[in-house]
């Protein structure tokens, strides 16, 4: 299926690719975009014509799950430090980020947000126990006479006890 596009001459960008291959479909990714709506083309290329200049921004490589990441990740850093000919004395001007590295990072980020949340909540509810535990002192101290006579006239203490827990949660 769309073998007959290879090729043929497209025009993007301004200027002219020929087609020489297509890719298997692999729909849409995590993140939303569509993977099927992509143009491949060699670096040099995209450095000559679209971007002008020949320095590499960023480089993205995908590596096997089953490999050493570690040894990986030094092979890379020695080439990108003999690409841009640095000598063993001079820093890295280049960064390398592990993906695996990044994820880590922002589960430690959230875990460290959600327990902030969570004691942020608890003192809001201690501060707001403790406000409710003052009104109902109040309300209990000016209601001296009023529970005195419930009491005298027959009232059980479990009523007048459960009147002022309904008010109190009434309250919060």
């Amino acid at each position: 299926e769309g073998t007959e596009v290879i090729g043929r001459t497209i025009r993007t960008g301004g200027f002219s690719c020929r087609v020489i291959g297509l890719m298997k479909s692999k729909g849409t990714a995590a993140m939303g975009g569509d993977q099927d709506d992509l143009l491949v083309m060699p670096i040099q290329t995209v450095q000559r014509r679209i971007l002008g200049n020949t320095r590499v921004g960023a480089l993205l490589i995908s590596v096997n799950p089953q490999s050493d990441r570690d040894r990986l990740r030094e092979a890379v850093k020695s080439l990108m430090r003999e690409r841009r000919s640095l000598s063993d004395g001079d820093d890295d001007n280049f960064q390398i980020l592990d993906t695996a590295e990044i994820a880590a990072k922002v589960a430690s980020t959230t875990q460290i947000m959600t327990t902030l949340l969570a004691a942020v909540a608890a003192v809001s509810l201690l501060v707001g126990g403790i406000g409710i535990m003052n009104i109902m002192l109040v309300s209990v101290t000016e209601r001296t006479r009023e529970i005195g006579i419930r009491l005298a006239i027959g009232a059980l203490e479990r009523e007048v006890l459960l009147q002022f827990l309904i008010e109190a949660l009434m309250l919060g």
